[in-house]
């Protein structure tokens, strides 16, 4: 397959060209809106953090959603400052932050560009890999859906230091070593996978180098040591600064637990693997209840398939490098840090790893395929393939465009989760809670009974409900619904909250006032909850205590007149 003009470009050329595909494909995300799954925590929750550039620092020494040190477990101080320049960029306006994530999205895209070349692919091979990398459907999760950029985030930083990693090599310059390090501490920054990228530069310095294996292995031994040394010093900065922020926390898990769960979870892989290939059955809240294997096991075997036919041709350590990739990428997102919790099978995760599967891709000979089909079709090999091409460019490009409309607003989120995952408790209690938040409470009610009904634990259904009732004036039942999830999750602050509410709406004024402070107790951020005990005491004429309880009020953030 000759596409000669691609030879030609200028590396400015090739980032043009992917910029007006990529635009042209998630130009309309920029018109999206959150979704409210981990959006609202991350960004709207949080916006009070987020919106100060003097937390940069703090951001280092806590969990990514703010939890305390005992429910810790994600790490990712860079995360936070990207939504740091998001809010300084626009706010809590939406627009922002999706602008952002196709920027990120469109630099990791020309990374692979270059990293593709640095593996010794061809330049046309790598652009056309790249493109189909641009628009696959199974990545649209991490560009349309705001919180989907911590994969891509840690893509673009693993892509650069593996770059910077395969100049070192070849040069012997210090500079980019030094650039590869840091590149990785920004990566581990990130997200915890990146901790898994020294497997893969071992083996490829193993596979593509053969640096222990040739030579003077004396001198190949102290050519190595300068990374190791570097890999050290980055990975023991990171783990202390990790420890110190998780309060003292390191897998979240004991290393059986974390064994168990991979164990559990491990045919999720050949999900993943369905969905790159065959990307049929895409769900932005797939659960894994409602998930079919079938798609993954007939990729795999199609790709095996291949590669046995085109086996004289393959360059195995190129299928070995992609297959490791892929598998030691994607394996960590299979740890759930709740072990009692089905997990959600989220698509953006595949974003790294699908490097790994495109490599293992791009060692099948499609010319010969195209000289296989010419037989039964009367055109050329050469004809074939530029077609085949074209039209699979087009089919995922306009699947992209249509399946990422699902990420445009809270509804159709929820709705598609719904509508692939009927099993997911999750989803339904979510899709009510965006029914409330819309003013339709009569459709959020089934969502909130069949959550319960699948999960009688499910945390905030019970609480939901009670809202539903209490807006009806049924504050028997409103009541029943709060303590039903008081009992199940004790240490809810917005059940004590929204109870105080019931109570003072029903005339039991001391009852809220208990319930309100229940709730400050458990949460002293909780300011709704000080504007009630402001108004309460006021009443009882206890001024002192109630100008008390407002400049609690003001020094969290609340606003006068109380809202």
């Amino acid at each position: 397959m000759k596409f000669s003009f691609v030879n030609n470009l200028k590396n400015w050329q090739i980032f043009l060209i992917m910029t007006a595909v990529i635009f042209s494909l998630y130009g309309q995300a920029v018109f999206f809106g959150f979704s409210y799954l981990d959006d609202n925590t991350l960004i709207l929750d949080n916006f009070r953090f987020i919106s100060d550039p003097s937390n940069i620092l703090e951001t280092f020494k806590q969990d990514v959603f703010h939890v305390p040190g005992e429910d810790a477990f994600y790490y990712r101080p860079f995360l936070t400052i990207y939504f740091m320049i998001g809010a300084f960029i626009g706010g809590q306006n939406p627009a922002a932050y999706h602008f952002l994530n196709i920027l990120i999205h469109l630099v990791a895209v020309f990374l692979l560009f270059i990293f593709l070349q640095k593996l010794e692919f061809n330049r046309r091979i790598s652009f056309f890999a790249s493109l189909i990398f641009a628009i696959h459907p199974v990545l649209a999760q991490a560009v349309a859906w705001i919180p989907g950029i911590n994969d891509p985030l840690v893509a673009v930083l693993v892509l650069a230091s593996f770059i910077f990693f395969i100049d070192y090599l070849n040069s012997k310059e210090w500079k980019y070593l030094v650039l590869h390090l840091v590149f990785w501490l920004g990566a581990l920054f990130s997200k915890e996978t990146a901790v898994f990228a020294p497997i893969i530069l071992c083996l490829y310095v193993f596979l593509k180098k053969g640096i222990f294996f040739t030579g003077n292995k004396n001198r190949n031994w102290r050519f190595f040591l300068p990374i190791a040394i570097g890999w050290l010093l980055m990975f023991g900065s990171w783990f202390l600064l990790r420890y110190q922020a998780l309060g003292g926390r390191t897998l979240g898990m004991s290393v059986g637990q974390a064994l168990g769960c991979v164990y559990r979870n491990i045919l999720s892989i050949f999900l993943y693997v369905g969905k790159a290939l065959l990307p049929v059955n895409l769900s932005v809240f797939p659960f894994l209840q409602d998930q079919t294997f079938i798609y993954g096991f007939m990729a795999t075997a199609i790709i095996a398939t291949l590669l046995y036919l085109n086996r004289k041709h393959v360059e195995w350590k190129n299928v070995v490098f992609g297959a490791v990739w892929f598998v030691v990428f994607l394996v960590p997102s299979l740890l759930r840090p709740n072990l009692q919790i089905v997990p959600d099978l989220l698509e953006h995760r595949i974003y790294l790893p699908l490097i790994g599967l495109i490599i293992i891709l791009l060692e099948i000979d499609w010319k010969k395929i195209g000289e296989l089909l010419s037989h039964f079709i009367e055109t050329t090999a050469k004809n074939i393939n530029i077609a085949l091409l074209f039209a699979l460019l087009l089919v995922l490009f306009v699947t992209t465009l249509i399946y990422s409309r699902n990420f445009q607003n809270k509804i159709s989120f929820w709705n598609n989760a719904v509508n692939n995952s009927p099993h997911a408790p999750l989803a339904h209690r979510n899709l009510g809670a965006m029914y409330w938040i819309d003013g339709r409470p009569f459709d959020a009610e089934p969502e909130y009974l069949k959550a319960l009904e699948l999960n009688p634990y499910e945390p905030m259904a019970h609480n939901n409900l009670g809202l539903i009732y209490a807006q009806r004036g049924d504050y028997d039942n409103a009541f029943k619904e709060y303590e039903a999830e008081l009992k199940n999750n004790p240490n809810y602050d917005n059940a004590f909250y929204n109870m105080g509410l019931a109570y003072w709406s029903a005339g039991k004024k001391e009852d809220a006032a208990k319930s309100w402070l229940k709730a400050i107790e458990i949460n002293p951020d909780l300011i709704g909850a000080y504007s009630g005990l402001v108004v309460y005491y006021q009443e009882l004429g206890d001024k002192k205590t109630a100008q008390r309880y407002f400049q609690e009020y003001l020094s969290r953030g609340g606003v006068f007149p109380m809202q």
